[in-house]
């Protein structure tokens, strides 16, 4: 019994390490398009309404 209770230990640790992971890489994509914002406007040609609406597709 001891083995199984090590074995699911390890499995919850590794999807909670996977669940982390996710959220570290989510956190960081939040960032990318507000500064952007200017430039796509200017590239795109796209109106401030527009591009506050882009940015709350992200």
């Amino acid at each position: 019994m001891v083995s199984t209770l090590t074995l699911d230990n390890d499995h919850e640790l590794r999807a909670a390490r996977y669940v982390i992971a996710a959220g570290v890489v989510a956190a960081l994509h939040v960032g990318k398009l507000p500064p952007a914002l200017p430039v796509l406007r200017d590239v795109l040609g796209i109106t401030l309404l527009q591009a506050g609406f882009l940015l709350s597709l992200v």
